[in-house]
């Protein structure tokens, strides 16, 4: 057998995987984007997948496919998926609204999956996940987002440099 074949070969069956990859990693974005709206409120509304990486805008709806890092990259590999959790943050006090973005890495790894958000640590899922296991991912993000804000008022309070801050967008009414 030429060599070329055996290279040939090595290229079919990593291609077969990256497209694995780009389904399986699709498949829980969209269930973790699905679950964490419901998780914030049971009618849902807040949650969009927007891009992980360029600029975003709420406006427009959720992104579907172009949410997930593989959209723009222009080829199938495989490393970890990105893809971008926008959520919906009501005023309390008037009818004006702001949205911010956390940045969602999903990473297979034989037969189980890691998601990593934010500076937690992995949240492993097995292949064939299930509801309890998404809803783990949804308290860790919960955590994420909570944590964020909590963490710049104690530094802001507490007067210490280098803050480090999210970003946010600001549509009121």
């Amino acid at each position: 057998m030429p060599k070329i074949d055996e290279i040939r070969k090595a290229a079919t069956e990593y291609g077969r995987r990256s497209v694995e990859n780009m389904q399986i990693c699709e498949r829980l974005g969209r269930r973790i984007i699905e679950a964490f709206d419901r998780f914030l409120k049971p009618e849902g509304g807040l949650v969009i997948g927007v891009t992980p990486k360029e600029e975003w805008h709420p406006e427009q709806g959720d992104y579907s496919s172009a949410a997930f890092s593989f959209y723009h990259d222009g080829i199938l590999n495989l490393n970890e998926v990105q893809f971008g959790l926008a959520v919906r943050i009501d005023h309390l006090t008037d009818n004006g609204h702001f949205w911010v973005r956390l940045v969602v890495a999903l990473r297979k790894n034989g037969d189980k999956i890691g998601v990593l958000a934010g500076d937690q640590d992995i949240i492993w899922l097995p292949i064939n996940y299930e509801d309890a296991d998404v809803q783990n991912v949804c308290e860790g993000v919960y955590e994420i987002l909570l944590r964020v804000y909590r963490d710049d008022v104690n530094l802001f309070v507490q007067g210490r440099e280098n803050l480090q801050t999210i970003g946010f967008r600001d549509f009121s009414a």
